[in-house]
């Protein structure tokens, strides 16, 4: 092929047709800058693929991690907030008597309050991702938003209210093993007078307040990096493998079908002015509500045609309203069959 054209221009020379020459000259850098052009498109489409596996393929990890996060905060809720939460509110009510405290069943209830729990949340897939987050599709960037104020924002006050729980039980702890009545119920398995009056005042009422307060406060950050664990789950599972099917314990949550058959994206005013907006992302329908501090955008599936569910919250159900042409009007949303809120489709939308 270089003999070819190597032969053309050698004929137009000899020739002295120059004008000819000069023409064929700029064709041929034009056909070069042309190859040139394609070749780096070829290799920018085969670098944005080898960088949309690589990201696939960490996103896969994420959900791994995702369970894991999901079964720790079920064992922290199900194995020690329950049990703690339970015990503390009946000390705090004065339902134990000095006889509860000496029964051989209830040996571990002068301990409560002394101990935390280390709940943490699995984060090397989220961070390997972030190292990658120059290669990142920017069809995936509401996804990693998402996973930002899971991994950043709400692990940063889980970790802070575990540090406040830690703080108080192991104070607490150091106080009570100053007491000598303490050291004898650990070491002898006896519960002196002086011990039974201390389990039964109001300063020790008022020390599982505290502690409740504490608890309660890492309640609320487990559950919500729970929720959000599996709706980022979801997500990425639209992108993963959308034709796999969930585990249990991302389905438990979903009653409806995921794939919504309408067009519900649209904005909405409620009775008190507050903006929602029913967006569409990944193929999954959402409910945004920026004035919603625990959660700002919610999950939604499909029961019916005009019947929506939050999949967090199964009790609570979204009925569409449509006006006698068929269009949207508003929806009403009803806690298992109590309503709610309403709200009218706004006109410009």
């Amino acid at each position: 092929m270089i003999k070819f054209f190597r032969h053309i221009r050698k004929s137009l020379i000899e020739k002295n047709q120059m004008g000819k020459y000069f023409k064929y000259a700029i064709g041929e850098i034009l056909l070069v800058v042309i190859g040139i052009l394609i070749a780096l498109q070829i290799n920018n489409w085969n670098e944005g693929l080898n960088n949309e596996k690589k990201i696939v393929s960490i996103f896969k990890d994420i959900q791994e991690d995702l369970l894991n996060d999901i079964k720790e905060t079920d064992r922290f809720l199900n194995l020690y907030y329950e049990k703690q939460d339970s015990i503390s509110l009946k000390i705090i009510k004065e339902q134990y008597t000095a006889h509860d405290y000496l029964d051989s069943v209830n040996r571990s209830l002068p301990y409560i309050g002394t101990f935390d729990y280390p709940l943490v949340i699995s984060e090397q897939s989220y961070l390997l991702l972030n190292e990658n987050k120059n290669i990142i599709p920017e069809d995936y960037k509401s996804v990693i938003k998402d996973l930002n104020s899971l991994y950043i924002e709400d692990k940063h006050f889980l970790i802070q209210e575990l540090e406040g729980l830690k703080d108080f039980t192991y104070g607490f702890q150091e106080r009570l093993y100053d007491k000598l009545w303490f050291k004898s119920f650990i070491y002898e398995s006896t519960l002196s007078n002086e011990a039974l009056a201390y389990l039964t005042s109001d300063v020790y009422r008022a020390k599982m307040t505290l502690f409740r307060q504490r608890l309660d406060n890492v309640q609320d950050y487990a559950i919500r990096i729970k929720h959000k664990a599996i709706q980022n789950y979801i997500v990425l599972n639209e992108i993963v493998n959308p034709n796999q099917t969930l585990p249990k314990q991302i389905s438990d949550f979903v009653n409806g079908s995921l794939k919504i058959s309408e067009n519900y994206v649209g904005t909405f005013l409620d009775k008190v002015g507050k903006r929602i907006e029913f967006r569409e992302e990944n193929g999954l329908l959402f409910w945004y509500d920026d004035e919603q501090i625990y959660l700002d955008k919610l999950l939604l599936s499909e029961i019916s045609k005009d019947s929506l569910e939050f999949v967090m919250w199964n009790e609570s159900k979204l009925k569409i309203e449509r006006d006698d042409q068929g269009q949207i009007e508003g929806y009403t949303v009803y806690d298992k069959t109590e309503e709610v809120s309403q709200a009218k489709r706004l006109k410009d939308d």
